[in-house]
């Protein structure tokens, strides 16, 4: 039978990513997720909804199974999965990969499905392979991006110099 334990544990393995990883991103540990994906701990609402808006997973199935795991179903739902993991605003995406908003939406809402060079650019942007991203086969990130958030959320130092690195390459451009 499934419960959130399972549901957790499908979402983290879906992922790939360790339970460390997925702990520090809602500021939990690994031994933490370990637990609750043995079912010795249950989640509490604050903590569902912490996973739901890390990782763009409807709370809805979290608590109740109803609905899917959102990123397993179809290309514009994995686009969506992996924009909001990625920080990304629709804007901010479209702009990175040389479209429109407006297809960003549509390739959300499965009215479009992106092909050649902007399903390659996506999963670039994305930083998820394009296998993953046009089938939902393999493992969403090329690299294990989980543990890199998590210790950026973790460490105010990383994120001080991130922001400083950032600021440096834009004055660089406008340069």
């Amino acid at each position: 039978m499934e419960n959130v334990a399972t549901r957790v544990l499908k979402l983290r393995q879906q992922l790939g990513i360790s339970q460390r990883a997925f702990g520090q991103c809602i500021e939990r540990s690994g031994g933490y997720i370990s637990k609750v994906e043995k079912g010795i701990v249950v989640p509490p609402d604050e903590v569902i909804s912490r996973i739901s808006e890390a990782y763009g997973v409807p709370e809805k199935w979290f608590r109740s199974g109803e609905g899917s795991l959102e990123g397993t179903d179809s290309v514009g739902e994995r686009v969506k999965q992996a924009r909001k993991f990625q920080g990304f605003t629709q804007e901010e995406l479209a702009e990175a990969v040389s479209c429109s908003r407006n297809s960003i939406g549509l390739i959300e809402r499965e009215q479009v499905r992106p092909g050649g060079e902007l399903s390659r650019r996506l999963a670039e942007k994305l930083n998820v392979s394009e296998a993953w991203l046009m089938t939902g086969q393999g493992r969403m990130d090329r690299a294990n991006l989980g543990e890199v958030y998590g210790m950026i959320r973790q460490d105010p130092e990383i994120r001080r110099q991130i922001k400083e690195f950032i600021s440096r390459l834009e004055r660089e451009e406008k340069s």
